[in-house]
C-alpha cells in the first residue's frame, strides 16, 4: 500500500520544492526531485464536480503513472474509503459528498475531469 503520493508529470505540480528520497514497500529507495500540489477535479455520483487540492505529491521521473495513498487521500481530505467484497469501491466525505472508484487490474482508480 502506498503511503505517500507520487506523479512522474512534473508539469502536475504547483508549488515545487526538494529533492527528497521515498521508501519503496520493496524496500528500494528513489530519489523525487520535487514535491508539491496537484489539483484535481472529482466528480461525484451525483453529478456534482468539487475541485480538491492534494498537497506533498513526490515527482519522480522513474514513476510511470499517478500513485496516490489511499490512507493520506482519506486522511487529508477527511473522507472515508469502503470497499464491498465484490470489489465496488467509494469515497465519501463527512459532507455526505459519494465519489465512486473503478477497480482495474486490482487497482483502485480514482475517475476525474
Amino acid at each position: 500500500m502506498a503511503s505517500v503520493h507520487v506523479t512522474g508529470n512534473k508539469s502536475l505540480l504547483s508549488g515545487r520544492r526538494g529533492p527528497m528520497r521515498i521508501m519503496c514497500a520493496n524496500g528500494e529507495t528513489i530519489v523525487a526531485s520535487t514535491m508539491g500540489t496537484v489539483t484535481l477535479r472529482m466528480r461525484s455520483q451525483g453529478g456534482t464536480v468539487r475541485t480538491v487540492r492534494i498537497s506533498d505529491v513526490y515527482y519522480s521521473e522513474q514513476m510511470s503513472a499517478n500513485l496516490l495513498s489511499a490512507q493520506k487521500l482519506c486522511q487529508d481530505l477527511k473522507m472515508q474509503l469502503t470497499i464491498s467484497p465484490e470489489g465496488r469501491a467509494f469515497m465519501q466525505s463527512e459532507t455526505g459528498m459519494f465519489f465512486p472508484i473503478k477497480t482495474q487490474q486490482s487497482v483502485l482508480t480514482l475517475s476525474g475531469d
